[in-house]
């Protein structure tokens, strides 16, 4: 009788391990970070009591997975089924996109309490004087309240884009043809938003 007690445990923990490597095989017990699943930011710093949508980008062929957003201490921010990532007190989390056995994953900082914050932006000069097919990169300032601010986003409208363009993510002018016009820049970061009006003169 004692015997057999010994080989019932035995024989479930080879039964269960056989399982274990089938499994493994399949790679189904395996996450990992994988091109198939991004997000718009690996690292964001929000204010308390703010919020910040994560856009995610993942790729058809898990169409047919569930998708599980989660916040490692929800404590300090909570995300919803969307992405959107709620600042609840000050401290450090991950947020993380699992689909299938893939996930992405996002840094959250969550900082002080801003309740007056303004977004604000400095430029060197408003007016910019250019040759035909020269290149200016702006150095803007932004800050949210006395913070500097690295992570904004930027649009432009040009009055006349044959003379002058503007490439958001180089914060570049592109000067194309002789003649004048205006770019208006709107810088955006989480829910703030500013914007600035330069003048280009092309020769």
């Amino acid at each position: 009788m004692k015997h057999r007690l010994l080989l019932l445990p035995f024989s479930l923990l080879l039964i269960l391990n056989g399982c274990s490597k089938e499994i493994a095989a399949n790679g189904l017990n395996e996450n990992e970070p994988s091109s198939l699943v991004t997000l718009s930011n690996t690292s964001i710093s929000i204010p308390e009591e703010r919020t910040f949508l994560l856009e995610a980008t993942i790729d058809s062929s898990l169409d047919k997975y569930l998708k599980f957003w989660s916040s490692d201490n929800e404590e300090v921010a909570t995300v919803s089924d969307s992405g959107l990532v709620t600042a609840i007190k000050k401290g450090s989390t991950v947020v993380t996109l699992q689909v299938g056995k893939y996930f992405a994953r996002c840094a959250v900082e969550v900082t002080d309490y801003l309740p007056y914050a303004t977004l604000s932006i400095y430029l060197q000069k408003d007016t910019y004087n250019l040759n035909v097919n020269d290149q200016y990169q702006l150095n803007p300032v932004v800050k949210l309240g006395n913070e500097v601010i690295e992570n904004y986003i930027v649009a432009s409208d040009s009055s006349n884009s044959n003379i002058a363009s503007f490439g958001n993510e180089s914060l570049t002018i592109h000067a194309l043809n002789k003649g004048r016009c205006d770019i208006l820049l709107t810088f955006t970061y989480l829910s703030y938003s500013v914007e600035e009006l330069i003048y280009v003169n092309v020769y």
